[in-house]
């Protein structure tokens, strides 16, 4: 950070900051009060303390971070939603690059993971490992079936944990187009970087990219994105720029070690 502001990511730069959601009770008061009033409504109606609390540490910290981004107070940030459900800034006067800003944000138990690119859709999933019952179902619901073959050879530790991996791969492509994950589960393929169509009717796939993230441990993350991309990771609250840089897609770990790191 430079005078309290931030480095906007540059050419082909995605920034990925991790969240913790344990913080202390003063960094939670702090984050309530960056959320608009319609913000601080959805945070209270959620169902849980723990619920709430990942609500408020989510939004605050997106407001906290597109406000050192843009170099605008937090609570100033001017979010709308698009047709299909996806946020993103309605306006970015401050924001010191022609590339608009764009963003995306998912949350997993203990885990917020936020990712930040200029002038490319982004999207992000983070799940933390556990175990899912009638998994056999859920892969002939939600895989193809050279994705079932994949799994299916592999020991049941294993078979759970690149399921989760496959899951976050397609979750984090639909959420950067914007859509919705259901109808495209078992239509899109996964298993590297390259998303590939199950039935090939998908042309809008080409060009998009898959990241499997280097994650916290327990938990495993993916990015998508049209390209080829830097990944830069950094830790919030605490701004560690620089922690661990990774380029190109992570197809070299395709059914490969559980790629669950500490961040």
């Amino acid at each position: 950070m430079k005078g309290g502001g931030l480095d906007p990511p540059a050419g082909e730069a995605v920034h990925l900051w991790f969240v913790p959601v344990r913080l202390p009770e003063g960094a939670i008061a702090r984050l309530s009060r960056r959320l608009t009033a319609e913000e601080a409504r959805r945070a209270a109606a959620c169902r849980g303390r723990s619920a709430a609390r990942r609500r408020i540490v989510g939004r605050g910290a997106l407001r906290e971070l597109l406000g050192a981004y843009l170099g605008v107070d937090p609570a100033c940030v001017a979010l709308e939603t698009s047709p299909s459900g996806k946020p993103f800034v309605a306006s970015q006067v401050q924001w010191r690059s022609e590339a608009p800003l764009q963003f995306n944000l998912t949350h997993s138990g203990d885990w917020t993971l936020i990712a930040f690119a200029a002038g490319r859709p982004v999207g992000v999933d983070l799940e933390r490992i556990r175990p899912l019952r009638r998994l056999d179902r859920l892969m002939q619901r939600c895989c193809t079936p050279a994705e079932q073959q994949a799994l299916n050879a592999l020991p049941p530790r294993a078979r759970l944990v690149e399921f989760f991996r496959l899951w976050t791969r397609k979750e984090a492509l639909v959420k950067a187009w914007g859509g919705h994950l259901m109808p495209w589960l078992a239509r899109v393929e996964a298993l590297d970087d390259k998303p590939r169509p199950a039935d090939g009717e998908l042309g809008a796939l080409a060009g998009w990219r898959l990241y499997s993230l280097q994650a916290p441990e327990s938990y495993v993350g993916a990015l998508a994105v049209r390209g080829l991309v830097r990944l830069e990771y950094r830790r919030w609250p605490d701004d560690e720029q620089g922690v661990e840089t990774k380029e190109g897609p992570a197809g070299a770990d395709r059914f490969g070690g559980a790629n669950v790191h500490h961040s």
